[in-house]
């Protein structure tokens, strides 16, 4: 998630790391990005979501409050009433997102229906290769509950 957050050239200088060039030389570097253990990343990251959500709030009004009332960082937890309302709220996160070239992804569901209206490249890891035909979907934990 921090990665796509860019460092104004002015602060780079706060994020210095020694490394060493090709030739073995050691080189100063600046990190371009926001990086995971940075303290301030997280502040950063959630800025940045509130930020792309706010711009569209008006196109798309759920999906813009999920991303600023129901994801911590870069997990999130939702309940809506119908399947269909669950893939509307996951399609419209991802336009958001998509536009602020943010990937939003690892998606899960209790639901069937729901994880068929998700590309399975967007899927949590845990259920990507399963049979959701066939196989009982496995419980996942997220943000400490399962």
């Amino acid at each position: 998630m921090f990665l796509n957050f860019i460092v104004d050239r002015p602060d780079r200088d706060f994020l210095r790391f020694l490394g060493t060039s090709k030739n073995g030389k050691i080189k100063d570097y600046r990190m371009t990005k926001h990086l995971f253990g940075a303290a301030s990343s997280p502040g950063v990251a959630t800025y940045g979501l509130h930020r792309i959500a706010d711009d569209y709030k008006d196109e798309h009004q759920h999906a813009a409050k999920f991303l600023t009332e129901e994801l911590y960082v870069d997990d999130g937890v939702t309940s809506v009433s119908t399947e269909e309302q669950a893939i509307d709220l996951i399609t419209n996160a991802v336009k958001i997102c998509t536009k602020a070239n943010i990937r939003l992804h690892k998606f899960n569901s209790n639901r069937k229906t729901v994880l068929l209206g998700i590309p399975e490249s967007e899927r949590s890891e845990q259920i990507k290769n399963i049979n959701i035909f066939e196989e009982q979907l496995p419980n996942e934990r997220t943000l400490g509950m399962e």
